[in-house]
């Protein structure tokens, strides 16, 4: 069985229609800061109903339990994709940290479970200003989310679940994450009514114990694993092209199957060949004309 939330945005041609809808849509909602955490799965063998079910299953047992702790609200299931809203019906604090955390722990476990049953997985998460609330008529009254953090996250979910990147994060979750726990970089960028929102792929947490700051994640070799590819980007975006490509050369070696790596070596030549800085390409990837709501990749993918 399969359950939905609705998502729209209010399509207004100018500012006077603008403000009334607005007063009209207050009636019965409340407008807040809500994260949503987007996954999606793919099954090795999609006509292997039977195998796939039972995972499900136990997939989405594994992350009813675990948003539930931290208050999260299923929104939306399906056997390839499942929504959680954090800070939607229930109010809570520290919502964005509460999703980062429980992406966290899903992928571990899911990572687990690869080991058994082949799978593939993508987690997106994203927060913005939403409304919130039941509307409807006497007849028929349903609870909706209208805003531009759900739409963004299952973006980023099958942006993760296409380039095997686990979990990707918008650049609201980013800001609000300390730098010095959580290891993350850019990989791409999202264009969303012409405004930039970079994306970040999050790699892993540290994690406070017995006064030492230990790596969560075994299977990367050191808690410095991003710090050139970042570099790079740091460079690059300064117009320091040469030391950007140095940077990423020395990370290429350890990571010599870094899909982003290789996208940003491309950019750099491009960069270079058309006598571009950074911030003049982003200029030209902006869209015109964009469908009110629409959001889509752009710069690396």
């Amino acid at each position: 069985s399969t359950g939905s939330v609705s998502s729209n945005r209010s399509k207004t041609s100018n500012t006077s229609t603008s403000n009334l809808h607005r007063q009209e849509l207050s009636e019965g909602l409340t407008f807040d800061v809500a994260t949503y955490l987007c996954i999606d799965l793919k099954y090795e063998d999609p006509q292997d109903i039977r195998s796939n079910m039972k995972l499900f299953s136990e997939i989405l047992q594994t992350i009813t339990d675990t948003a539930s702790k931290r208050r999260g609200h299923l929104e939306y299931f399906s056997e390839t994709k499942v929504i959680f809203g954090f800070n939607t019906i229930t109010k809570i604090k520290n919502h964005q940290r509460c999703a980062t955390d429980i992406s966290l722990k899903l992928r571990k476990n899911f990572m687990n479970k690869q080991k058994i049953v082949p799978f593939k997985f993508g987690i997106g998460l994203a927060s913005s200003e939403c409304y919130m609330g039941t509307i409807g008529s006497d007849e028929k009254r349903a609870w909706k989310s209208i805003g531009k953090s759900l739409s963004i996250s299952k973006t980023l979910s099958q942006l993760a679940l296409s380039l095997n990147m686990k979990i990707l994060i918008d650049q609201s979750i980013h800001d609000v994450l300390p730098k010095v726990e959580f290891q993350r970089r850019i990989v791409d960028y999202l264009f969303e009514e012409t405004t930039e929102i970079e994306v970040y792929q999050l790699i892993s947490q540290y994690i406070k114990k017995n006064d030492e700051w230990i790596y969560e994640l075994k299977d990367l070799e050191s808690s410095s694993w991003a710090n050139e590819y970042n570099s790079a980007i740091d460079s690059m975006k300064q117009g320091k092209l040469d030391e950007a490509i140095a940077y990423l050369k020395s990370f290429q070696l350890k990571n010599c199957e870094d899909k982003p790596s290789q996208q940003v070596f491309n950019l750099i030549y491009y960069l270079n060949e058309n006598d571009l800085t950074y911030n003049e390409y982003l200029e030209q990837q902006k869209p015109e004309n964009l469908p009110l709501g629409t959001t889509y990749t752009s710069l690396f993918s």
